[in-house]
């Protein structure tokens, strides 16, 4: 397209049309000839604008617009002229192929934005409730949502690192905080709490229950959870921490930290801390708190337990282990990470003094002496009830004793 038509139509204004164009060998050759065609017709003309490209290596100009050099004055209507009648591409099978079709409206922009700060809402619902914020059809795509998302937390983090914005944040906010920079000043390793967290540490310091995920995020960071133990039987958060490591030195850093705030704020020692069978870290508690007891977390202990049992279980009458392969390998998954409440009662639950009899010599009734065992209130109790878990499943259940 080249512009307005003019006010009226060219056949009004006595001005005629130039004729067909010739071929001229240079850009100047042509342009004198439609000056002094105008000049002879009452007009003249003046260059729009021009565009240029490189021609056999010289830049050149590529195409040039003129105009009368009285275009410009105030116009009622528009019109337009088709140049070129070819597309350089086949017909587009639908509207999102092309990014100008994309584009969002300011308010599902600004829906988008807002979304954006929710990191668990996925890109596809995300969608779903922006598309519904326009009044006309949207032909955005996921992957649009996507990168504005991007954008929006790229403007949110300020230029920082998410892990720098984040040690920003708990700076801004006065939390107790502690990081651990390496050699190269990248963050290996954060402390922190929250003012709720330490009024639950100052109301129930006696039993600590600490724990790693066993997966890192997307920073390479696995997170350390310390809890406590109330009298209520329901657990409570007390501090947190993210550690590229997960050797005695890494555990022994956050529980420095640990002890640092705890001297802050004057809360007593722990009488009791509960952990998985991590050696790193009870090796690290051995050194900040010697004195602390130390005991293994009933349910880690107990779903391993289930799980060779169920693995290596040998039937009475068949003499050998009837399971197959496909139900070994369930039998020994590892223990859920976000176990539900009827998962972490059935196996940390005491058994009831109801409980059947007629379970005896069965994998069910092992692993119910089990329990039975893991709860036993005195030594004398536990010393009476081993012997006979032994005497009733030898020889036939030896690797389960063995285990046990």
């Amino acid at each position: 397209m080249d512009g307005p038509a003019l006010a009226q139509p060219p056949e009004t204004t006595g001005i005629p049309l130039p004729p067909v164009s010739g071929v001229y060998d240079t850009y100047d050759q042509l342009k004198a000839f439609l000056q002094d065609f105008y000049c002879r017709n009452g007009a003249a003309l003046r260059v729009e604008n021009s565009n240029s490209r490189k021609i056999l290596g010289m830049m050149q100009k590529a195409t040039v617009t003129l105009v009368c050099d009285k275009s410009g004055a105030p116009i009622s209507k528009w019109s337009f002229e088709v140049i070129e009648d070819r597309h350089n591409h086949r017909c587009s099978l639908d509207p999102s192929a092309h990014s100008i079709h994309r584009q969002r409206s300011q308010a599902q922009k600004a829906v988008t934005k807002t979304l954006s700060k929710h990191i668990a809402v996925p890109a596809r619902e995300v969608a779903s409730i922006v598309r519904d914020v326009g009044i006309e059809e949207s032909y955005f795509t996921r992957k649009d949502i996507y990168n504005d998302r991007y954008r929006n937390n790229k403007e949110l983090l300020g230029g920082l690192t998410p892990t720098q914005r984040f040690i920003a944040e708990l700076r801004a906010r006065d939390l107790r905080h502690r990081v651990k920079f390496d050699n190269n000043h990248k963050v290996e390793a954060v402390f922190w709490t929250y003012p709720t967290c330490e009024n639950n540490w100052r109301h129930y310091p006696e039993v600590l229950g600490m724990d790693n995920t066993y997966k890192t995020n997307r920073h390479n960071l696995y997170l350390f959870q310390i809890i406590a133990i109330t009298n209520h039987n329901t657990i409570a958060n007390v501090a947190f921490g993210l550690t590229s490591t997960e050797v005695e030195g890494g555990y022994a850093w956050i529980l420095g930290q640990l002890e640092e705030i705890r001297s802050e704020l004057n809360i007593p020692r722990p009488s009791v801390v509960i952990t998985d069978k991590e050696n790193a870290l009870k090796n690290a508690l051995r050194a900040f708190f010697p004195e602390t007891q130390q005991q293994l977390c009933l349910y880690h202990i107990n779903a391993n337990v289930k799980g060779k049992i169920n693995s290596l279980w040998r039937d009475p009458d068949l003499k050998t282990d009837p399971k197959t392969a496909a139900e070994t390998a369930g039998a020994n998954k590892s223990p859920s990470p976000l176990p539900t409440e009827e998962e972490i009662e059935a196996l940390t639950a005491p058994p009831s003094s109801t409980d059947p009899i007629d379970e005896i010599s069965t994998c069910e009734g092992l692993f119910k002496e089990w329990k039975a065992l893991c709860w036993a209130a005195t030594e004398e109790d536990f010393d009476h009830k081993w012997p006979a878990i032994k005497s009733t499943y030898l020889p036939l259940q030896k690797p389960i004793i063995d285990y046990l």
